[in-house]
């Protein structure tokens, strides 16, 4: 983690240097994606050889200078799985165009495809299952933080036979998509397939929200947040967009102005999770600033859990939570720890 210039071995060794700032073609420098993805093993030293484990961190970005955006975080993310014990994986790409035709069953009005990070999350999370390099893949965002480098198979163990776990939000929306669970089954394999297949616009939340749904019997509920979400109305040259619509005079809808687009699905899905038949009675009780859940959740058939964002049992927000997203989390509270390798210079902060 404290080397200035990066090597991948693999069927041929690959060294960039990401603090370099140019706009030539990669591999010369930092700046540009790969034609072909790279799903690589980040870590400290010599590589080790494949072993499936019994839990592996992974996460995704499009681009090598994205990568270097966030090197701190990766840095940090690579020197808690190596005390730790963990493999870690970097998905670094974005779908090939040739080879990833979206469903056919999906209704996306869109004729460009986003090539964001977060198009390959559920590829990324369905290649590491497909490969069976560990048990459970737990995937985290670029911009999640471990704030404390503390064993997590506790709060994991709360998904209990769950094939895929998800930590409420701490804010008030049902199934964020920062930090996902999986387990590497059958089950779990489609539901990413389908993921990565629904894949529409900048936003990956409501294609999950549309599978959790599915998943909990609600068909109806699930089909109504595509449809809202893949609105033509917020279509700009093409692209699908979050908040350019022309069902509103203003052109902008927002979260306080759910019309139509993003914002609709977002509002129905709440209604849908909160309506019953997703969750147990008393489960998920609305506080405020967030829908709160104090334990572990299920929904219908137990395939989905939902893990609390309250309590000592919370995984992602609170003071004690030992992952933070990056809107929680103060730019001096973004050092490693004492343990880890020192950072290259100029390693950014990402953010204020």
């Amino acid at each position: 983690a404290g080397n200035r210039t990066l090597t991948f071995r693999g069927a041929r060794r690959i060294s960039f240097d990401p603090a370099q700032d140019c706009d030539g073609a990669w591999p010369a420098c930092g700046a540009g994606a790969p034609r072909t993805p790279l799903l690589c093993s980040l870590g400290a030293g010599a590589s080790r050889p494949p072993r499936r484990a019994p839990l592996a961190l992974a996460t995704s970005v499009t681009d090598f200078r994205f990568l270097w955006r966030f090197w701190r975080w990766a840095a940090n993310t690579a020197c808690y799985a190596s005390q730790h014990d963990l493999p870690y994986y970097v998905f670094v790409g974005t779908p090939l165009k040739r080879a990833t035709k979206r469903s056919a069953a999906t209704t996306c009005p869109a004729r460009k495809e986003e090539l964001l990070g977060h198009t390959s999350k559920a590829l990324s999370l369905h290649a590491l299952a497909a490969l069976g390099v560990a048990d459970r893949v737990l995937f985290l965002d670029a911009d999640i933080w471990i704030a404390r480098h503390v064993p997590l198979r506790a709060f994991l163990e709360a998904a209990g036979a769950a094939d895929v776990a998800l930590p409420a939000p701490c804010y008030r929306q049902l199934f964020g998509a920062a930090v996902v669970l999986v387990r590497s089954t059958p089950w779990a394999a489609g539901f990413l397939a389908t993921w990565f297949g629904l894949r529409c616009g900048p936003k990956d939340q409501p294609s999950l929200w549309h599978l959790v749904l599915r998943a909990a019997g609600l068909d109806g509920a699930a089909e109504e947040v595509l449809k809202l979400y893949h609105d033509e109305r917020c279509v700009v040259d093409g692209a699908l967009t979050k908040n350019e619509c022309s069902c509103v005079a203003s052109g902008r809808v927002a979260a306080d102005d759910a019309t139509c687009g993003y914002y609709a699905a977002w509002k129905a899905a709440n209604r849908a999770f909160l309506a019953g038949g997703a969750f147990p009675p008393g489960a998920v009780v609305d506080a405020g600033d967030v829908y709160a859940v104090r334990r572990p959740t299920f929904v219908e058939g137990g395939r989905v859990a939902y893990l609390p964002n309250v309590g000592s049992g919370s995984l992602l927000c609170g003071a004690a939570a030992p992952l933070r997203h990056v809107k929680f989390l103060r730019k001096e509270d973004r050092d490693l720890p004492a343990a880890c390798p020192a950072l290259p210079p100029g390693t950014g902060w990402k953010g204020d």
